[in-house]
């Protein structure tokens, strides 16, 4: 089994596109409510519940459009907003 580089899930908001790669999606699994949960579920119920706060936290950093990648500490509850190479911000969830 190889692991895909092709995002488990997307979602867009304010101009950017938010990605959740398959590893970082897996690290939702280690937060409380996860249980019993699809990772399609999980990821959605992640975007529904954070991408507007993302989005405006990168609005004055980073000009829209830009296509970001959430990496997820599921410990510090943190989300670390990446475009590129660049964390451009983290936050707490």
């Amino acid at each position: 089994m190889t692991l895909s580089n092709a995002p488990l899930a997307e979602r867009s908001c304010g101009g950017y596109r938010f990605r959740l790669l398959p590893p970082d999606v897996a690290k939702l699994r280690e937060l409380a409510g996860a249980k019993g949960k699809t990772d399609e579920a999980l990821a959605s119920e992640f975007f529904d519940s954070q991408a507007s706060r993302w989005a405006e936290s990168l609005a004055e950093n980073l000009p829209a459009p830009a296509e970001i990648r959430i990496v997820v500490d599921p410990y510090s509850r943190q989300s670390f907003l990446a475009c590129g190479n660049t964390v451009f911000s983290i936050l707490s969830f």
